[in-house]
């Protein structure tokens, strides 16, 4: 059974970050629920789930649906990695997004702007303001940036392609990911307060890390500052 306690879900891409966040849980509680490893626990003064997304669009609604009926947390917090499509942005700075849209939804050919999804009026999925705020104050060793996040389910290599273009040109992109905006749909549909929060990883081009594996206890270095200084600034 879970915890009554009314919880905050922190969501992790990499496995590197859920273990930095376990790492630092006490009171934990484990459970296994239709593949989806979870801890329950106390994190800076607050009680927290965390979980590890999945990859792409499709995994990362299910567990996020799944553990936002089943928790009903105060707000979601999801961490993770993405390429930079703004020029200004660095390998290792944190992007805290304002918003994020689905970049290979497309719906053009029904009279739909691309990132729209059809018949639903819903195309930008904002972060929580009160949140992002908080977040954006974050002190760590990068900078951090307030930008717009795409997702889609690719991992795009190389942004100077004409297939990609409209990421920056039309869309207005400063970063892409695999899971951001089917998380944030799916906290909109269940009127939950999300925030996504995204490490440098690479240029989206052929600019990378040398070793992105001895890259990533950088990645949940920095998930786990902009996460404690989320819980440690709210009164949820």
């Amino acid at each position: 059974m879970k915890s009554e306690k009314k919880s905050i879900l922190l969501l992790s891409a990499m496995q590197q970050e859920y273990d930095a966040v376990i790492s630092n849980m006490t009171e934990q509680i484990h459970r296994e629920e239709y593949g989806i490893s979870i801890v329950e626990g106390d994190l800076f003064g607050k009680h927290c789930v965390t979980a590890i997304s999945g990859v792409g669009k499709v995994a990362s609604a299910f567990t996020a649906q799944y553990l936002l009926i089943l928790y009903q947390p105060k707000f979601v917090v999801f961490t993770g990695v993405a390429g930079a499509l703004n020029p200004d942005y660095q390998i290792g700075d944190i992007v805290i997004a304002q918003d994020t849209v689905q970049h290979d939804m497309d719906g053009r050919g029904l009279g739909f702007p691309r990132g729209e999804v059809p018949y639903s009026g819903q195309r930008f999925f904002d972060s929580n303001k009160q949140l992002l705020d908080i977040a954006e104050k974050t002190q760590c060793a990068h900078r951090v940036h307030i930008g717009r996040v795409l997702t889609g389910d690719q991992f795009i290599t190389n942004k100077e392609q004409t297939t990609y273009s409209y990421m920056h040109e039309e869309l207005q992109g400063d970063a892409v990911d695999m899971e951001g905006a089917s998380v944030a749909y799916v906290c909109k549909k269940l009127n939950t307060p999300f925030i996504l929060v995204r490490t440098i990883s690479d240029k989206a081009n052929s600019e990378a890390p040398e070793n992105f594996e001895a890259f990533l206890p950088e990645v949940a270095g920095n998930s786990l500052a902009v996460i404690q200084q989320i819980l440690l600034n709210t009164n949820h």
